[in-house]
C-alpha cells in the first residue's frame, strides 16, 4: 500500500488551510478594528452638532463634517444617505448630529446603525468565506475516485 499520494494531499490540505487562515485573519482583523472604534462610540461617544462642511453626491453619497472638541476642529465622512435626509438637499454650514469618542474625536460617525451594518455584513461575509475555503480546499485536494478498469 503507498502512502505517498495520501501524505501528499495531507500535506497540501495544510498549506492551502495555513493560506486560507491567513485570509480569514486579515479579514477579521479590519471586522476587529471597526468593531473596536464602534464600541468606543457606544461606551465613550458624545453626541455633538456638527456641520456639514462638503458633499459628493453621486453614487451613494458621501457627506463630509466638521465638529469642535475643545477648540479643535475635526472632520469626519458619512454615507449621505444615513447622515443627512438627503444628500442632494443638504448644503454646506447644514447641523448634523455627530458622535464622537471622547477619549479620541478622530473617532466618530453620524450614523452608529451604519457601522453596526457594516460590521454584521463582513461578519457574515467571512463566515460565508471559511465556509467556501473549506470546501474549496476539500474538493480541490480529494483523492480521486477513478478506477482502473
Amino acid at each position: 500500500m503507498d502512502d505517498a499520494p495520501e501524505s501528499s494531499q495531507t500535506a497540501t490540505r495544510v498549506v492551502l488551510g495555513f493560506v486560507a487562515l491567513l485570509i480569514i485573519m486579515i479579514f477579521g482583523g479590519v471586522i476587529l478594528y471597526d468593531y473596536q472604534k464602534y464600541q468606543d462610540l457606544i461606551n465613550d461617544g458624545e453626541v455633538i452638532s456638527g456641520t456639514v462642511s462638503d458633499k459628493q453626491c453621486n453614487n451613494h453619497g458621501k457627506i463630509y463634517y466638521q465638529f469642535p472638541v475643545n477648540g479643535k476642529i475635526f472632520d469626519g465622512a458619512g454615507s449621505g444617505r444615513s447622515c443627512a435626509p438627503s444628500c442632494r438637499e443638504s448644503t454646506v454650514g447644514d447641523s448634523l448630529k455627530i458622535i464622537y469618542a471622547t477619549n479620541n474625536p478622530n473617532n466618530s460617525s453620524c450614523d452608529l446603525h451604519a457601522i453596526e451594518s457594516n460590521i454584521n455584513g463582513n461578519l457574515f461575509f467571512i463566515s460565508l468565506l471559511s465556509i467556501f475555503l473549506i470546501i474549496g480546499i476539500m474538493n480541490l485536494t480529494r483523492a480521486s475516485t477513478r478506477r482502473n478498469d
